[in-house]
């Protein structure tokens, strides 16, 4: 290619340089200039032309649109007529159209000729081979080659592979992870006024820390996208003045960003928009607006505005509590790449929420959710391995994937590896490192629960030998820490007797420490030893105030039985109404004949009692549940 000024086309989104070239079919693609005829006299010299004006042979650029159209789609290099750019650029160009065509044979023609190319410095077909590699496109996968392409390309000045280039090494793709050197290539990329590096440079600093330098320098690099009119610095610069670090929270500022954003059709400010009313942060709050502003961003591709969606559906927050339109929407923001969703939609498929219980399927969106780094999809995915929940059952991945959720300072995680190590399960024994991760668990804050977590493993015997020794270990240093659920574990396996002697004395004294912390299911099973008398006095009318607690608290089977008593005169005087209502709103009314046994409970009674009764179960609704009791001991 001459080092002169070149002529530059742009054709298809590509850039094309063209030398000095003459059409002579003769000679292939490109010929040498013919001599310049000998003089003739005007006359002559005005026929020829006229003569060759029929024939004349024109450059594939100065066809109309729709004749390039259609030599597109009949290999118009292979004629005589029409003639490539020499050197690289006609290599490049020839095996564009063969990559559009997408076919195995057709593929491996246009890496033959991206090859070529590149051996000539094109770096268009640097660029190309580089994506081919990184994607396993007809060629052996390998991060290493393709970064070796983005680098050719790179150095070419060419900011597309600037831009990937710089990510491989923020990421350690390819390349030994170099922050520095990553942020060196973007900034090139950004020199030639790319705005995802622009992007990406802004990113980069407003996570790196709270500092005011660091965040004002992500403003700056936001508003010089925004400069070269990009909707997204808009909105990237708007979540800096929701954040408020560093530069001041301003929410005025931050909705007149994400507005402007939204209108500019970027659909995640549509979501953000919809979080600022939920909110009420800049305005007042108001959930319809923001469910509106969910559905216009979902609709527009939104990955964040889907997953709200599934939020809002999923707790019943302004809309009906809908686990089967909650997994539609998650099921739409896992396709649109949010592992957020990926992770609640294993989520769903383990629990049964709106769609079969089916641990397979649920393995495969925890792994998108890990591919993603979401810790908790790694514990999932270490828990289903150890217990062979929808895989074959496999200790060595199952240490791996605590392993990388222990790193993330997950403390169950870490208490698993602590377990694992001590016995030598997935990892050889090593008891220095069982105390390490151990102690590391034991500083976290939020610990009791993944204590809780091991000491059901033990006590089902899921994934590890059944213990209940062990497990009444692991929940004695839960509920130390005050977590309710375990002192109501405790409870029960002393009440129940679980492989153990029956020990009602310590049963009642943990079911009472969880009962202080409003726990509903302690107080319903404390109503239950006061019911039959079990290691205290018999005291019907104990039993049915901590049963009203718990029925209070939405426990149905709590609101079952104070129905029942109320009915038979237990614990208190006969009270029909009373029973109506309770009974009404607890799950057991959906029996069958309930309702023939409910509408029996009044048959005797008075009009005046009737409208008791129905004004009793109306406020009464407050109290209504549509899930058992043993949801409460749920994890999700």
């Amino acid at each position: 290619m001459g080092k002169g000024s070149p002529r530059i086309l742009v054709l298809t989104g590509l850039l094309f340089t063209l030398t000095a070239c003459q059409v002579q079919p003769s000679k292939g693609w490109w010929g040498n200039k013919k001599e310049n005829p000998s003089p003739t006299s005007l006359p002559q010299q005005q026929a020829s032309a006229d003569k060759k004006s029929a024939t004349v042979k024109e450059w594939f650029w100065q066809k109309p649109q729709e004749e390039l159209n259609r030599l597109w789609s009949k290999r118009w290099w292979w004629g005589n007529q029409i003639y490539l750019p020499p050197g690289s650029d006609g290599m490049f160009v020839k095996a564009e159209q063969y990559y559009k065509e997408g076919t195995p044979r057709s593929l491996a023609k246009a890496l033959k000729l991206y090859e070529r190319a590149a051996q000539l410095g094109n770096q268009f077909a640097q660029d190309r081979l580089a994506q081919m590699y990184y994607f396993g496109k007809v060629v052996s996968q390998s991060d290493e080659v393709a970064a070796a392409y983005y680098q050719m390309a790179a150095n070419q000045n060419l900011s597309r592979s600037q831009l990937a280039l710089g990510d491989f090494y923020l990421k350690g793709i390819g390349v030994p992870k170099n922050a520095q050197t990553g942020l060196q290539w973007y900034r090139r990329a950004a020199e030639q006024d790319n705005v995802d590096a622009m992007l990406r440079l802004g990113q980069y600093y407003e996570n790196r820390s709270i500092s005011s330098h660091d965040q004002k320098q992500a403003q700056e690099w936001y508003q010089r996208a925004i400069h070269l009119g990009a909707p997204d610095g808009k909105y990237y610069l708007a979540h800096l003045y929701t954040k408020g670090q560093g530069i001041g929270r301003n929410y005025r500022k931050a909705i007149h960003l994400y507005q402007e954003a939204a209108q500019a059709g970027y659909s995640d400010a549509y979501a953000a928009l919809g979080e600022m009313y939920l909110e009420g942060l800049g305005v007042r709050k108001d959930k319809a607006q923001a469910f509106n502003c969910f559905t216009r961003a979902a609709e527009m591709g939104s990955a964040k505005g889907a997953y709200d969606l599934g939020v809002m559906y999923e707790i019943g927050d302004w809309v009906k509590k809908d686990y089967p339109q909650a997994a539609r929407w998650y099921r739409l923001a896992a396709d649109l790449e949010d592992p957020y969703a990926a992770f609640r939609l294993g989520e769903f498929y383990t629990n049964g929420y709106g769609v079969n219980i089916d641990h397979v399927i649920a393995n495969y969106w925890f792994e998108i959710a890990a591919n993603d780094d979401i810790a908790l999809a790694h514990e999932r995915l270490a828990d289903n391995y150890l217990m062979g929940r929808g895989f074959y059952r496999d200790p060595d991945r199952a240490f791996k994937h605590y392993y990388i959720a222990a790193k993330s300072r997950d403390p169950y995680a870490q208490y698993m590896l602590s377990i694992l190590f001590i016995r030598g399960i997935g990892a050889p024994y090593s008891l220095e490192q069982s105390v390490h991760w151990h102690q590391l668990a034991d500083r976290a804050s939020s610990n009791a629960l993944a204590k809780y977590r091991v000491g059901r493993l033990f006590e089902l015997g899921d994934g590890l030998p059944q213990d209940i020794d062990e497990a009444i270990k692991w929940y004695v240093l839960a509920a130390k820490q005050g977590l309710a659920l375990a002192q109501n574990e405790l409870g029960e396996i002393y009440y129940n007797g679980k492989a153990i002697e029956p020990n009602y004395q310590l049963a009642m004294k943990y079911f009472r420490e969880a009962a202080r912390h409003r726990f509903a299911l302690a107080e319903y099973n404390i109503g239950l030893m006061y019911y039959n008398g079990k290691g205290i006095s018999q005291s019907h009318a104990h039993a049915l105030e901590w049963f009203l607690k718990a029925a209070k608290q939405r426990a149905e089977y709590a609101q079952f039985l104070v129905g029942e008593m109320y009915a038979h005169g237990i614990g208190h005087h006969r009270d029909l109404p009373e029973a109506y209502a309770w009974i009404s709103i607890s799950a057991d009314h959906r029996f069958e004949n309930m309702d023939d046994q409910l509408a029996s409970l009044l048959f005797d009674t008075s009009i005046k009692e009737n409208e008791r009764a129905l004004k009793l179960t109306k406020g009464y609704q407050r109290y209504a549940n549509n899930d058992l009791i043993e949801d409460e001991i749920r994890l999700r």
